[in-house]
């Protein structure tokens, strides 16, 4: 996934003490920037990103995140150095930048979902066109997922009656589904 943000151009993560630079949904989350002061600085700054959901406002695990930044200039880009490390709570990221010189910057933020962690593995075999799959919403060891943004992937493969593939057998498809826990 990504968001992308301009802002214009002090490692406080601290989210009640900070105002709301800017916010962008993306598709059902919102990436807020949020910092101490009322805009990100020229030189090193810090300032907080916050992923939640769309449709309650909590904050929902993103897994890894990453940023870019750069300033279009006529004839050439400037790019700004932005580190987001996780603080500890799930959707809470603190950043900390490095732009030299004072403009509008525009921030691309990327995120993979929670931690690229595997959850559940699941498995079955039937008539092509035929095969159903459900899935009780849990992980590997019985338990209810946390709020987050997670990825799915499938896989199928038509099997011959030697036990092999072939690759135009195969089809693998990618996906994201948000869990909002009441």
């Amino acid at each position: 996934m990504m968001a992308a943000a301009a802002a214009g151009c002090t490692r406080a993560t601290d989210a009640t003490k900070m105002t709301e630079l800017q916010r962008v949904r993306s598709g059902t989350v919102d990436v807020v920037l949020l910092s101490p002061s009322d805009a990100l600085h020229r030189g090193k700054d810090a300032f907080v990103v916050e992923f939640k959901s769309a449709s309650d406002g909590n904050l929902v695990d993103v897994g890894n995140v990453r940023a870019t930044a750069n300033m279009p200039m006529p004839g050439m880009a400037m790019f700004g150095k932005i580190d987001i490390q996780p603080t500890g709570v799930p959707g809470r990221y603190a950043a900390a930048s490095e732009f030299e010189m004072v403009g509008t910057w525009r921030m691309a933020i990327e995120w993979d979902g929670p931690a690229g962690k595997l959850v559940r593995e699941l498995r079955a075999s039937g008539v092509e066109g035929q095969l159903q799959l459900s899935w009780d919403g849990l992980d590997a060891e019985g338990a209810g997922l946390a709020n987050g943004v997670y990825v799915f992937k499938l896989q199928a493969r038509a099997v011959g009656v030697s036990g092999s593939a072939n690759a135009s057998q195969k089809s693998n498809r990618q996906g994201r589904f948000v869990i909002v826990n009441p």
